[in-house]
């Protein structure tokens, strides 16, 4: 069991507020952790991103996170996913990511027992 997971993702297109980035595997027969995620233009330039990859890490352990870290709440749980939202200080805050669906092996890998997850984003090099 890992205590944080960390995973590529590559930029697949840029809309008006927000990038699109798809997760980057080595191989096709090895499921995506995280697969798809949108990200905010203005969380990009708070890690200082211009184009290419990002990487997501992703704990399930507070003692892990650090005050940077974005934290995220169990909303919805379907078959197969775990769907998180986004926790903001205030609603004048404007959300870094917003929702997150997170695979229950992915969750399992962390030791996901219920309650919050801490994400932190970097560019990758």
């Amino acid at each position: 069991m890992e205590s944080i997971i960390t995973i590529t993702l590559a930029m697949e297109k840029a809309t008006k507020n927000c990038v699109k980035f798809n997760e980057v595997t080595a191989n096709e027969f090895i499921p995506e952790k995280l697969g798809s995620l949108y990200v905010q233009k203005s969380a990009l330039a708070e890690i200082g991103f211009n184009g290419g990859n990002i990487n997501v890490s992703i704990t399930a352990d507070k003692s892990n996170a650090d005050d940077t870290d974005i934290t995220f709440n169990a909303e919805k749980t379907t078959k197969n996913t775990v769907k998180f939202a986004e926790v903001t200080a205030n609603e004048w805050v404007p959300e870094k990511i917003g929702s997150l669906y997170v695979p229950k092996y992915t969750l399992a890998e962390l030791g996901y027992t219920g309650g919050e997850i801490y994400v932190s984003l970097s560019v990758a090099e």
